[in-house]
């Protein structure tokens, strides 16, 4: 696609797996602000080193991006939201990460 610079629908989109939900206009912005909220409740150390993980994994050996991912996993398992998600999956119970709050307002800010 990017080098014919075809255009698919969103039907083809979602079963090539390119996507993995079709919203209405109407459905958009309310299913948008609740996946923005389910990651802003998430464990922020963790998300973090994802991100940066997926984007500089791309430009490395495997090898390079496997010890990029494990070196992450070896600081994120040392947190505090870490050790609380364990804890919430033991306990079978939502997990409370921190400073939800904190992310939460400054989501709310950039959107109103």
């Amino acid at each position: 696609m990017i080098w014919t610079s075809k255009f698919i629908s969103s039907e083809d989109a979602l079963n090539i797996g390119l996507t993995n939900h079709i919203y209405s206009k109407e459905e958009f912005m309310e299913q948008t602000l609740k996946l923005a909220r389910q990651i802003a409740e998430g464990p922020q150390v963790a998300i973090r080193m994802t991100k940066r993980a997926v984007r500089y994994a791309g430009t490395m050996e495997l090898e390079s991006a496997l010890d990029l991912i494990s070196s992450h996993y070896s600081i994120i398992k040392e947190t505090e939201d870490h050790k609380e998600g364990i804890s919430a999956f033991k306990k079978k119970r939502k997990p409370i990460f921190l400073k939800i709050k904190e992310v939460l307002l400054k989501l709310y800010r950039m959107i109103y």
